[in-house]
């Protein structure tokens, strides 16, 4: 089974990929990519393969298509980021197996399905995010004096206010992973296919 997300912004159009790209989802992943292409009016075009578990050879030769055709193709942990790479270096094979086109799993952490432990985490997050909050309060005071800076005292400012922003992204995002919501910055965009 494949779930396939569409997120939208104004800079780019995403496919966020869970599950097993293999057999009748590649089918289904080149019918959503066709319809993306035909949506991004101006806009880069991401495939997010963050959530899958599974790649077959025919999924990689779908994956190498895409990307010729300029999708960005995103992957974070080790396994995804080689088979990204694979891609890149045009090694991906044409989907009909031998070296380059064997299928390749990708191990995920185990799940969260215990609810304590659920809740462990996200009081954590709590934690941490009212820490970042906090944080962030203290960086935007000074903009109640923005005139008052020279410019370095301002791109400084903007500075530190941008990296407190890049962590509350991250804690925001965690908690997201923890409550399984799939959208950016918790919203859960686009359908599924």
């Amino acid at each position: 089974m494949l779930r396939i997300t569409t997120d939208k912004n104004t800079q780019c159009l995403t496919l966020r990929l869970e599950g097993r790209l293999e057999g009748p989802w590649v089918d289904v992943l080149g019918q959503s990519f066709g319809a993306a292409l035909h949506k991004l009016r101006g806009r880069r075009l991401r495939v997010d393969l963050n959530g899958v578990t599974f790649v077959d050879a025919a999924g990689k030769a779908a994956l190498a298509r895409m990307y010729a055709q300029g999708a960005e193709l995103l992957g974070e942990d080790l396994e995804t980021k080689a088979i990204v790479a694979e891609i890149r270096n045009g090694r991906a094979g044409d989907g009909d197996g031998g070296r380059n086109g064997e299928a390749t799993k990708v191990n995920r952490p185990k799940p969260i399905t215990n609810l304590h432990e659920q809740l462990t985490n996200l009081q954590g997050l709590q934690a941490e995010l009212q820490a970042v909050n906090e944080e962030l309060v203290q960086a935007a005071r000074p903009l109640e004096r923005l005139n008052e800076l020279n410019d370095q005292q301002r791109h400084e400012l903007a500075d530190q206010i941008r990296a407190r922003l890049a962590r509350w992204e991250s804690v925001t995002q965690r908690i997201a992973q923890v409550l399984g919501i799939t959208g950016e910055n918790g919203n859960d965009e686009g359908g599924s296919r």
